[in-house]
């Protein structure tokens, strides 16, 4: 497994205005001292930010999500 990486080092996908609303690829992140799985997205108007499953989120480090179980 990965490990733990800077969140300033997370791999974010560029803002289309045509697909702002897609899911990106989630990552695990680390955020106050809990690990989430989350991803960077966008607004309509191109703001981005990275979010969980509850709303916006502040993380300070990343890693991949790991492979499923075989």
């Amino acid at each position: 497994m990965s490990e733990w990486q800077p969140i300033e080092t997370a791999p974010i996908e560029p803002f289309n205005k045509d697909k702002w609303f897609m899911a990106h690829s989630p990552r695990l992140l680390l955020w106050k001292g809990h690990v989430v799985i989350g991803s960077y997205n966008y607004t309509e108007r191109g703001k981005g930010r990275w979010q969980d499953n509850y709303g916006n989120c502040e993380p300070t480090h990343w890693m991949p999500l790991p492979d499923e179980p075989k």
